[in-house]
């Protein structure tokens, strides 16, 4: 239900852009920045043109290394997907509740290649995806603590709160999450409590743009910064990209290495590969992004009559 709220209200805000002729950003009383600094998220899946998972520590060093390259001085990745063995996957909750030392030893020494090869003032977001208990995610907090890393992401499942709470309480690693939350709602626990640093609303669940602005301003009023969760489409990035630009309390924005393979970027007018780290937001009226032919081309075209 919130995916179909979501789409038509994103829908709605690019009608009434076009309609006004002004970008949605301004819509929203922005812009505050028409450049945003943006990471490289999701490095286990590489830096390439393609999906190519990362096993060992120089595969790390690589890819970590590629991101610099493009300009970016922030990155996400997911220490805890892949075995060390190529083909291989981690079992992170082999024993409930408890990390082995062969899983702590693989996330010690990716963790340190990474920031070897990254240097001291690059930011580096730990994602989880939620795989980690409270128990597990102490351990992985404790393992990570000397690296300085920016965010714990997604060490727990938002439906308990009361965890992410605890969590908070009994570590100083900065904590993020929001992809999975819905509605002011569900944000409402982490805000009352602080438990969050960061809040990631993604606007294609959690209500759209109109919802996902009021839960970002109601972070504000919590001294919480927003960064949108962008997983998708070139719509769905221009959709983040506005509401970031329009709020005081933007961090940073999420650049999936998935949408930077060239059949992703083909899929719409609008170029959205940050420059130097940094995205622009489209100037267009709307979301100021279009299908591209190629896209329409790829689509099952359906009549009803």
């Amino acid at each position: 239900m919130q995916n179909t709220v979501s789409a038509i209200d994103i829908a709605l805000w690019d009608i009434k852009g076009k309609a006004l002729n002004k970008p949605v950003c301004e819509l929203l009383g922005g812009p505050y920045k028409k450049k945003l600094r943006s990471y490289a998220s999701q490095l286990q899946f590489g830096f390439e043109n393609k999906l190519s998972p990362k096993y060992t520590l120089d595969d790390y060093r690589d890819v970590t290394k590629k991101a610099l390259d493009a300009g970016y001085t922030a990155i996400k990745v997911d220490l805890l997907k892949y075995d060390e063995k190529p083909g291989a996957k981690l079992g992170q909750n082999e024993d409930f509740g408890y990390l082995t030392n062969k899983t702590l030893r693989i996330l010690d020494e990716r963790m340190r290649v990474i920031r070897e090869t990254a240097g001291p003032d690059v930011d580096i977001i730990l994602e989880q995806h939620c795989g980690t208990t409270l128990n597990t995610a102490l351990q992985v907090a404790e393992t990570v603590k000397p690296y300085k890393i920016m965010y714990m992401e997604e060490p727990l499942a938002p439906l308990n709160p009361d965890l992410t709470a605890e969590l908070h309480r009994r570590t100083s690693v900065p904590l993020t999450t929001g992809e999975r939350s819905y509605l002011r709602q569900g944000f409402m626990p982490f805000f009352k409590d602080h438990s969050l640093d960061m809040i990631q609303p993604d606007l294609g669940l959690c209500g759209g743009i109109t919802e996902g602005k009021k839960i970002a301003d109601m972070a504000y009023a919590y001294d919480i910064g927003v960064q949108a969760h962008v997983c998708d489409s070139a719509i769905s990035i221009a959709a983040g990209v506005h509401l970031e630009a329009a709020i005081p309390n933007f961090t940073i924005h999420e650049m999936h290495v998935l949408d930077l393979v060239p059949e992703f970027l083909s899929f719409s007018n609008w170029d959205y590969t940050p420059v130097d780290g940094y995205i622009s937001v489209p100037e267009g009226p709307g979301l100021g992004v279009e299908p591209s032919q190629e896209f329409f081309d790829r689509c099952k075209i359906v009549t009803v009559q």
